[in-house]
């Protein structure tokens, strides 16, 4: 992450995955990352890749303003 966020520094940053999904907080905390998906990333993306705000997301974990 730290490789595409110093490539890519305006880019929003999402993982997905069963060991991120069981745990979110932890690559939000300690990583670049922007966006954890819970589940399924394929609704999540089209919201996202469509304007939808991500607080009104399901399924969608990140930080506001760090927390």
């Amino acid at each position: 992450m730290k490789i595409l966020r110093a490539a890519l520094p305006d880019a929003k940053l999402l993982i997905s995955g069963p060991n991120v999904t069981a745990e979110p907080e932890k690559p939000l905390l300690e990583s670049d990352v922007d966006y954890v998906v819970l589940g399924e990333p394929e609704q999540v993306l089209l919201q996202l890749t469509t304007g939808t705000a991500p607080e009104d997301i399901d399924n969608l974990a990140y930080l506001d303003q760090g927390e």
